[in-house]
């Protein structure tokens, strides 16, 4: 999934931004039948995105409103349960888990319906791109993906022991963002090595756990609902994970290069 290269030391150190589910803070959404909870992502990518988490509020429904939101990115990633959303001039789309959904900016949409165990996941922004990017002249309405087996493909060389679901988004957003989805098909003695990518990462854990040491000796359990930002040059390593692990991951840019790096000296020790 993404081209490794070989360093001589390591990165310099950079801090990720974490949440656990234990530190978020619930309150009202926009929308009378949901609750939200913002995800930390503003901070770990210096202001150019949003990413919040929305429930279903107990015995609250759809008001069936149309809004909009004048957003260059404007996402939904469903976590549990189901969603019903309709819009403009197009017939209503009912996303379960797993489903994603990426609408142009400004098009009008209306949620009719949410099972009660509904979670998902916003993320969007009005600064992530300067004012003169274009997306794909394919990008005229909204782009919905589903779950299953036959998303998956199963990683290259090193990382073959992960496999991952790739959501199209750095073609219709010309190279400006990518997400995918990571899942272990085995575990791997030792885990991934330390390395770092050019790239700043948002990674959500969906399920499972894995481990998460970064090179300020911090180390870091990613489990369901654990948010973190990871920003560009940041040195770390997972030295282990379940094997139920699944990963939701939004790159900026969509470019990627890994590198290869020596354990920071509070890992050598213990490196593998």
């Amino acid at each position: 999934m993404s081209n490794r290269l070989e360093a001589a030391q390591t990165s310099p150190v950079r801090t990720p931004v974490l949440q656990t589910p234990a530190e978020r803070v619930w309150r009202p959404s926009e929308l009378d039948c949901l609750e939200e909870a913002d995800l930390g992502l503003s901070k770990g990518s210096d202001g150019r995105l949003v990413a919040r988490q929305v429930r279903s509020k107990a015995g609250a429904k759809c008001d069936g409103k149309w809004r909009s939101r004048d957003a260059q990115f404007d996402f939904i990633y469903v976590l549990k349960g189901r969603v019903t959303i309709e819009h403009e001039n197009l017939g209503p789309v009912t996303l379960e888990e797993g489903a994603t959904l990426l609408r142009p900016r400004g098009m009008k949409f209306r949620e009719l319906d949410h099972s009660r165990d509904y979670e998902g996941m916003e993320i969007f922004s009005t600064r992530l791109f300067p004012q003169d990017v274009t997306f794909s002249s394919a990008f005229t309405k909204p782009v919905v993906t589903h779950d299953g087996p036959h998303a998956y493909v199963v990683g290259e060389g090193e990382r073959s022991f992960f496999k991952y679901r790739d959501l199209g988004l750095a073609a219709l957003t010309n190279q400006h963002c990518h997400i995918h989805i990571t899942r272990a098909l085995s575990r791997k003695e030792g885990g991934t090595g330390w390395h770092y990518h050019s790239m700043g990462q948002f990674a959500f854990g969906l399920s499972g756990w894995a481990t998460l040491d970064v090179d300020n000796g911090k180390s870091i359990k990613v489990e369901y609902g654990t948010a973190l930002s990871v920003p560009p040059q940041c040195s770390h390593d997972v030295p282990a994970y379940s094997e139920d692990y699944a990963v939701f991951e939004l790159w900026l840019p969509a470019h990627c290069e890994t590198v290869t790096v020596a354990a920071p000296a509070s890992k050598a020790a213990g490196a593998i």
